[in-house]
Order: structure tokens, then sequence, then C-alpha cells
């Protein structure tokens, strides 16, 4: 059974992938101003207020209000709190690409094969549903969670940025990878 079917046969139980709303808020300042959640993203660690995040998610709906980026909340089936975030940002109607990133912000929901689900359901958005054509997802080189995940997705590993990254006092190799649609369809 191809991939598609899968995913159109609604295969997947355990998790749903909903927009992210203003009651988020709460949940995603917890996670960004976790330094076990921090230390596996790109990005800086910042320490924010609750205002601070609450306009963030306020830019977040209006992103996806616009079709300039879209950011879901993943929820485990049963439950009503989020466990976690994926998205699509820097998106390009002309080249038809976007750059995709995820976070189990939930310690306890990580390593249960969520993330996995979660990415699988928003590349089948963004190539059947978006018509886009290539996604890419850059990783640091120490994050092998990410690392394996994307890997095991299909993606391809593109080049690396050298010492790109300063983050825990240090410089880190910023891995670059992608997939492209066909690529995405043809996995069993």
């Amino acid at each position: 059974m191809k991939l598609r079917e899968v995913v159109n046969m609604k295969m997947f139980t355990g998790i749903r992938l909903r927009a992210i709303t203003s009651e988020d808020a709460q949940y995603t300042l917890a996670w960004r101003n976790s330094d076990e959640i921090n230390s596996s993203i790109v990005g800086q660690k910042r320490f924010v207020s609750p205002e601070t995040e609450s306009r963030w998610v306020d830019m977040a709906i209006s992103d996806h209000e616009g079709d300039k980026a879209y950011r879901f909340m993943i929820i485990v089936d049963g439950q009503s709190a989020p466990v976690g975030m994926v998205y699509l940002n820097r998106i390009s109607r002309v080249n038809r690409t976007a750059v995709t990133g995820i976070m189990i912000g939930d310690l306890e929901h990580r390593g249960k094969g969520y993330a996995s689900q979660a990415t699988i359901l928003l590349l089948d958005y963004a190539f059947h549903e978006l018509g886009l054509h290539s996604i890419r997802a850059n990783i640091l080189s120490y994050n092998e969670a990410s690392l394996k995940l994307y890997m095991s997705l299909g993606f391809k590993e593109e080049g690396c940025q050298r010492d790109a990254i300063f983050k825990g006092g240090r410089f880190h190799d910023l891995l670059m990878f992608s997939i492209l649609e066909h690529e995405f369809y043809e996995q069993v």
C-alpha cells in the first residue's frame, strides 16, 4: 500500500493536527522557556513573557490565515492539550517550496512516534493540498532524534553549513535536508 493511500484511509491513529489558537500560548510559552527543548532547536533561546508569547501566537495565526506559514498543534487522541507543534514556513509559491520543523514539547510524549506521524500528515498536506514540490528541513548536527526522523521519512541530505549556529557557548554545523513530492509518495 502506498503512503498516499495510508494517509487517505486515515490509518494513523493516535494523533491529529489542528491549527494553532490563542489558547495555545500557555503551551508554547512553556516549551520555548525549556532548556531541554531549546537545546534541540535551531533558534536561540529567548526568555519570553506570557505577553510576548501571546503576540507571537497572534502573529502565527495571522501568518496561517494569510497563507504565509502554517503551524499545527499535535494532539494525541483522547487528550485536549497539545504535545507539540509542526510547521511549514518560508513558503515560496513560485518555487513550490517550504521549510518544515517539529517540536514535541511535552517531554513525556517523546519517543512514541508522534513526531513521525505528525510530519507525515504535514508533508501530505504540503504536497497534496498546497501543491508544494519540495520541503526542506534544517537540523543541528547533534540533534540525533531529528536526523533519524527526517532520514526515516526519506529526506536527503543536501549539505552542511559549517559552524553556522552558535548555541551553548560553541558553534555547531547546520545540516540541510529536503524531500521531493514524488520521493515522499513513492515510499511504501
